[in-house]
């Protein structure tokens, strides 16, 4: 069976040279996605290749997010991956509670749509943020 992949976040670019990336997340809960010694995924859409990687270091500016990894703290091993999607695998994050979803969960729905049940979601704040 083949693993599905999430997508959760894009590299967008470095920040310093210990190895740190800015990430534009589209996940509504980074800070559990991106807690160190996860597991998460870079994904090249270009060649369609991915890379394991364990989360280091997480902070946020409430603009973007800023992650390190372990094992690539150094500028110079880290920005081949600008351009990157990270990922989660969708089998190991089936402890996510039901009222936590991301943009592409809330994509599928539209407002006032009672049938999708994502609760405390305004699917209209989807709209004008992504």
């Amino acid at each position: 069976m083949e693993n599905k992949f999430l997508t959760v976040g894009y590299i967008t670019s470095t920040r310093g040279l210990k190895g740190v990336l800015r990430v534009k997340s589209t996940s509504y809960f980074a800070k559990e996605r991106y807690k160190k010694g996860n597991l998460v995924y870079l994904y090249n859409e270009k060649d369609n290749t991915r890379i394991s990687v364990i989360a280091n270091t997480y902070t946020t500016d409430n603009k973007f997010d800023y992650v390190s990894f372990k094992d690539l703290e150094d500028i110079n091993l880290v920005e081949k991956y600008i351009g990157y999607a990270i990922q989660v695998n969708r089998d190991e994050n089936a402890h996510i509670e039901m009222d936590q979803v991301t943009v592409e969960t809330g994509m599928d729905c539209e407002h006032g749509d009672t049938a999708c049940k994502i609760p405390n979601l305004r699917i209209d704040d989807l709209d004008d943020e992504y």
